[in-house]
């Protein structure tokens, strides 16, 4: 690990990292033809921007060519060979598995936590205001298996109560069908600080980023 630290552990590959387990696919096939195993790693998502950001965070890191390319059915993705990449996704901790798992060396460093789960909200997520008298901003993560590693880790570095919810939907992963799961958690005066500083900052779509923001500046003093 510490062979890798001044290139990987940052806020750019940690946000990386969470928006890969989110909407990222790890493949493996063996070529008949060429006679060997390829390793692959394929990101897709509707939103251009997003896909554009991993794209470039995944050349510069790794020294990369990755193209984006546009999908008949309007979503927008980019597919890389990894083969020789494996070892060192492996040394930093990177589960491609649903849910989404953060590493230890992202849960030892809020500045790295805080664009990881930017990564995590802008692919896996929701954000919503409930409740109009006393308004709340929740935010939803939904997986096709329960997320107690990530929850746990919500609980204790954003210091905030959280959920896991039978989200009454079924979602595909890995070619299976699974019920979804949503872990839940609101924006609240205990945390609402890491969320200006550490996570707003890193959240790529608008659609998200503004409601959270608009909630933060109407309801959310600051100790500033």
């Amino acid at each position: 690990m510490k062979n890798l630290e001044n290139k990987f552990l940052n806020q750019n590959f940690s946000y990386f990292v969470g928006a890969i387990q989110g909407d990222g696919s790890r493949w493996d096939f063996f070529d008949k033809k060429m006679n060997y195993m390829r390793n692959g790693l394929s990101f897709n998502s509707i939103d251009f921007i997003l896909v554009k950001k991993m794209s470039f965070i995944m050349n510069k890191a790794f020294k990369r060519k990755t193209n984006v390319y546009h999908k008949k059915d309007g979503s927008f993705g980019f597919t890389t060979s990894i083969k020789t990449l494996l070892k060192t996704f492996q040394s930093l901790e990177i589960d491609f598995k649903d849910p989404p798992k953060p590493p230890s060396w992202i849960l030892k460093n809020i500045k790295f936590f805080g664009p990881y789960l930017a990564g995590v909200i802008d692919t896996d997520g929701s954000v919503c205001i409930k409740r109009k008298k006393y308004p709340q901003c929740k935010i939803k993560i939904i997986s096709g298996h329960p997320q107690v590693e990530l929850k746990s880790s919500i609980e204790k570095i954003l210091n905030c109560k959280a959920s896991i919810e039978d989200s009454g939907k079924i979602m595909k992963s890995t070619g299976k069908w699974y019920p979804g799961f949503d872990l839940v958690f609101l924006v609240s005066s205990k945390n609402n600080e890491i969320f200006r500083k550490y996570i707003v900052p890193h959240i790529q779509l608008e659609r998200k980023k503004n409601i959270i923001e608009l909630y933060l500046k109407k309801y959310m003093k600051t100790n500033n």
